[in-house]
């Protein structure tokens, strides 16, 4: 992210937000699709980092449209000792182990 305006979606912002679960081979997979919720901007970066019990998924946008798209969306392997996926700066939990299929 080179120096462009990179601005962070909450959870709160985004529009259309699905989120889909399967199995492959013994894997779980999360899959999250949503619109970014600003039409002037558009998703630049999706970063997802494994931390702890938790993984967090934080979606950057920026004004420059020529390389970017209106909408996210992102597959994450989900290893065993993963109880939560968290969206945002502030954390919003998009999907539990305890909650899930």
């Amino acid at each position: 992210m080179d120096g462009e305006l990179n601005l962070l979606v909450d959870f709160a912002d985004l529009g259309g937000f699905k989120i889909s679960e399967r199995f492959e081979e013994g894997t779980r997979i999360l899959r999250l699709w949503a619109n970014c919720g600003h039409s002037a901007l558009g998703v630049r970066y999706v970063e997802v980092s494994n931390e702890d019990s938790h993984i967090s998924v934080i979606v950057y946008i920026s004004e420059d449209l020529s390389f970017t798209k209106g909408y996210f969306d992102v597959e994450i392997e989900i290893p065993d000792h993963i109880d939560e996926v968290r969206f945002g700066r502030a954390g919003f939990v998009v999907w539990d182990r305890k909650n899930s299929q």
